[in-house]
């Protein structure tokens, strides 16, 4: 049965559900804002992607820890068969912590510093995602110091733009990532000149939040064209190609019932069927291995951010709804002008709906969850709102900006409600401040 994350979250006796819990009830004696996260749906997600490959012989999937890097949640994907994609050493850490073996990791990003290159070489990591000239020649002079052998692939930059947002398309020569097609190749024709690295591969990331399928089609028919040219000269072994992440999710949460899931289910059907298609035109007959690493895809609509109405405020231009949430708790909307769908945990089936701007705390007009959205009129002091699809890039990106603690993670899986972080206090902030220097 083809399912989607959505599902996970639904309405019964008029009170938000997640799987078999029931908010309202669950959280009598929890503090808001928290973070809450459907463990089934996110396991469904990564079972529609991976049936979606099964169109190809040989295929790998490496989560993307940036997306949400809790320890429970990466050991999760790690249970279902995932690698890891890092960008920082501080990952490879969570990696490590969470019993992950360093050699499933696949380490990306355009800053590597000496530091961390050191560290991925001891732990023999999977492979290296190059990033520019002066990343490999640093990687390959570190290689030689230890004495091993850097796995490496070389992140080529299609010129080709695709994301979501601005802030999140990095296929153009205009962004930070990946080496120009032209000056890759002849890394790799030269590759001879780093005799401490092996090229494994060649990858290739074109941004984030992708629902347009004609974007992956013309950068996989590029990189797929561009790696059997490479395999055609003498000296160069490919053993895989790396296509990244980037297919998106529905923000949209407008609707949660029966019908709306089954559209929501049909969608998310259709867009992997095209994915799968894509990827069936562009390298069915590839020898080599196919790595993917998704994030967003996998945890972004499998989380909520609950957060507790504080006060009404109604002037003569708006009506807003003050929450006990900030732009420190979800960034999303005030960076990237994203939309999420806000839901009462507990529903009125009578109160008629106005319009009303859901704003934090924090001392920032930025600082809002939603504008200008449809709000039932009875929302009072203390109900609990649902923030939707907050599954990624939420709790990573989380500060704690204007002295606010960072707030709790907790998991439903069937009828388990069970916390994966604890809120760190400023309390426990100020401790570890004064650890270090404290003379007033």
């Amino acid at each position: 049965m083809t399912r989607c994350a959505e599902e996970h979250f639904y309405y019964h006796n008029h009170t938000l559900h997640v799987e078999n819990v029931c908010l309202h009830t669950a959280m009598q004696n929890i503090e808001t804002p928290c973070y809450v996260y459907s463990i089934t749906a996110m396991r469904d997600q990564f079972q529609l992607f991976k049936n979606a490959l099964s169109c190809l012989p040989r295929t790998r999937i490496f989560y993307a820890l940036k997306a949400n890097s809790n320890l429970s949640i990466i050991k999760h994907f790690s249970d279902l068969g995932a690698g890891m994609d890092v960008v920082s050493v501080g990952e490879i850490e969570r990696v490590e912590t969470a019993t992950i073996p360093t050699q499933d990791i696949v380490f990306s990003g355009v800053g590597k510093t000496t530091e961390e290159i050191d560290i991925a070489l001891s732990k023999e990591i999977h492979c290296f995602n190059i990033e520019s000239i002066e990343e490999l020649e640093l990687i390959n002079q570190r290689a030689k110091n230890l004495n091993v052998k850097a796995p490496i692939a070389i992140r080529v930059n299609p010129n080709i733009e695709a994301g979501g947002n601005d802030k999140i398309s990095t296929g153009r020569l205009t962004d930070k990532f990946g080496i120009d097609a032209p000056t890759a190749r002849q890394l790799y024709i030269n590759n001879h000149q780093y005799e401490a690295c092996i090229f494994k591969g060649v990858a290739m990331h074109i941004g984030s939040q992708i629902t347009d399928i004609s974007l992956f089609d013309r950068a996989y028919r590029f990189l797929a064209a561009y790696a059997k040219e490479l395999a055609a000269v003498e000296g160069i072994t490919l053993t895989h190609i790396d296509l990244g992440g980037g297919l998106g999710i529905a923000y949209d949460q407008t609707h949660i019932d029966s019908v709306s899931i089954q559209e929501k289910k049909q969608a998310v059907t259709q867009l992997l069927q095209d994915y799968s298609d894509v990827l069936k035109n562009n390298f069915l007959h590839f020898p080599n291995e196919i790595h993917f690493e998704p994030g967003r895809f996998l945890t972004g609509n499998a989380g909520l951010l609950l957060t507790r109405i504080i006060r009404n405020k109604i002037n003569q231009e708006k009506h807003f709804v003050i929450v006990d949430a900030a732009m420190n708790d979800i960034i999303r909307p005030t960076l990237y002008d994203a939309h999420h769908s806000i839901h009462p945990v507990t529903a009125s089936i009578h109160s008629e709906k106005h319009v009303v701007d859901v704003v934090g705390p924090i001392c920032e007009t930025g600082d809002f969850i939603a504008r200008s959205i449809s709000m039932p009129s009875k929302e009072a002091c203390g109900d609990i709102l649902a923030i939707f699809s907050a599954g990624a890039y939420g709790s990573v990106q989380s500060s704690s900006y204007n002295s606010r603690p960072v707030i709790a993670e907790y998991a439903v899986q069937n009828m388990h409600f069970n916390c994966i972080k604890h809120a760190y206090t400023v309390k426990e902030q100020l401790e570890k401040e004064k650890q270090v220097h404290f003379s007033i």
